[in-house]
């Protein structure tokens, strides 16, 4: 069995019984009004009973307008509340944590899905695949609105049973577009330089911590360069390296790192080139304290994988693609260390079917080319 399968404490007291967790993915599977919809509850409770440790939600939208595609769910209600009362007692059932990602899209909110211009740090035009949007900047009393939205959201989770939320400031979404050197140009206490670009997902961090009770887990998720969707954003990863150490200082519980596709042992296009440069997961483990967990996301594909990870200082292990196509991966993975996920993108409508990925999700994965024509 996987030597380092463990169960993984966090220092709010939460404990998951294994170092594996289902990142958070875009599905589609929600209903319009943001309610939760029975195939979005089928699809975590699946890869719970699968023995991941952890199940993360989709991103979850804070307010109306920061929608960034059809069928996402939302927390901006207490209309909201039950479907995470659902999916909690479904996800809790087979020994899971449940942890939900709140999020604001910002200029990737969908013009066709909310009232209203696309909002971000600044004025600004989006260039994004489908063409140009015209966004507003955020007033200062905005920015104190969007900030307590986000509390407000963490409350309907901890009230309907969820074990934590993560605070969503990676992948170009608003609190991203906040802390970039290239984007947020602003000159008040929002923008201009690290301290201030990062003080709105600092606020978000503090004060959902004093809101919650003491063991409800609270994370942050960071991305140290920029992804797929360039969305007129670029990160140092340096600055990022910062932050996480900051969030850590204001209450996190955790911080997880997106490095999007690459291994286990990437290390970034800043420093690829450096004689000392050390694996992304290694830097950001020895840049925090030993009690705030470090999860990693990006082509996990192998118990192998897991263990390469875990010895470069990763405390949790996050899948997406494969926890799409193999979501009993954790139980696999424990079973058989050697095990490697046979099933790869692009899917087959009829595999897809069989790991309760619903014909919504499935569209999706067709828009990014992950399933068979």
């Amino acid at each position: 069995p996987l030597a380092r399968a463990k169960p993984v404490s966090f220092k709010c007291g939460k404990v998951a019984k294994n170092p594996m967790a289902v990142a958070s993915l875009t599905n589609c599977q929600s209903n319009t009004d943001g309610t939760l919809h029975e195939r979005e509850a089928v699809w975590l409770e699946r890869r719970a009973k699968g023995g991941y440790g952890i199940v993360n939600s989709c991103c979850v939208h804070v307010q109306a307008n920061g929608k960034g595609w059809e069928g996402e769910w939302g927390c901006f209600g207490d209309q909201h509340t039950e479907g995470y009362r659902e999916v909690a007692k479904r996800v809790q059932a087979h020994g899971s944590l449940f942890i939900v990602q709140v999020f604001h899209a910002g200029m990737r909110a969908d013009d066709a899905l909310i009232e209203g211009p696309a909002r971000s740090a600044v004025d600004c035009e989006y260039k994004h695949r489908a063409g140009v949007r015209a966004c507003k900047g955020l007033t200062a009393d905005e920015v104190e609105a969007m900030i307590e939205d986000f509390v407000k959201a963490a409350k309907r989770c901890e009230e309907a049973g969820a074990d934590g939320v993560e605070v969503h400031a990676a992948h170009g979404y608003i609190l991203c577009q906040f802390l970039c050197p290239d984007l947020n140009t602003r000159d008040d206490k929002w923008g201009g330089s690290l301290e201030n670009r990062a003080r709105m997902t600092r606020e978000v961090t503090r004060r959902i911590r004093a809101a919650v009770r003491k063991d409800f887990i609270v994370g942050v998720r960071v991305s140290p360069e920029p992804g797929f969707e360039k969305a007129g954003w670029n990160m140092d990863p340096d600055e990022i390296v910062q932050v996480a150490q900051w969030v850590a200082e204001d209450g996190a519980d955790y911080v997880s790192v997106s490095v999007f596709g690459h291994s286990p042992t990437h290390v970034t296009a800043k420093h690829k080139d450096s004689p000392a440069a050390q694996p992304l997961v290694s830097v950001f483990r020895a840049a925090l304290p030993a009690d705030v967990v470090l999860m990693i996301c990006g082509g996990v594909k192998s118990g192998k994988d897991v263990q390469t990870a875990m010895a470069n200082g990763a405390g949790v292990v996050l899948t997406g693609t494969t926890s799409i196509s193999t979501p009993d991966f954790p139980a696999r993975v424990i079973a058989d260390p050697s095990f490697e996920v046979s099933v790869l993108p692009p899917f087959s409508k009829e595999h897809l079917e069989s790991v309760d990925v619903s014909e919504p999700f499935q569209t999706f994965l067709k828009s990014i080319r992950m399933l068979k024509e």
